[in-house]
């Protein structure tokens, strides 16, 4: 009877250390799958980072670039208004003349039309 319960016994530790080997080959199975996947899940990671980095970087320049432009847009508005104010002055200041001219003159005609008349009278 004790030899059988020896046997017995024996035969209980060799299938717990036999299920044991086996948790623990599932375990590092386990473990393996899951290291794996965590560098996989990383090695994405780190790629979408960069890409967004990429992305960022792109988007910034297009940016600078649309200001740039838009800078150099402003600039030759200004620059034509100034142009533009100095033909409107430059007009004005004709005309001013023109109108003195005109005044001047009409003022001499009148003075020769007068004088006509007094030499018509006499």
């Amino acid at each position: 009877l004790q030899v059988r319960q020896v046997e017995m016994s024996k035969m209980r530790l060799e299938e717990q250390m036999k299920y044991s080997q086996l948790l623990e080959q599932t375990r590092e199975d386990l473990e393996h799958n899951y290291q794996k996947k965590l560098e996989s899940m990383r090695t994405r990671e780190a790629e979408t980072s960069a890409k967004m980095l990429q992305k960022e970087k792109e988007v910034e320049q297009q940016f600078y670039h649309h200001r740039q432009r838009m800078l150099a847009d402003l600039e030759e508005l200004r620059r034509r208004e100034g142009e533009l104010r100095k033909e409107e002055e430059f007009s004005r200041m004709r005309i001013a003349k023109s109108e003195s001219r005109c005044k001047e003159l009409e003022h001499a005609l009148e003075l020769k039309l007068v004088e006509v008349e007094k030499k018509r009278v006499e």
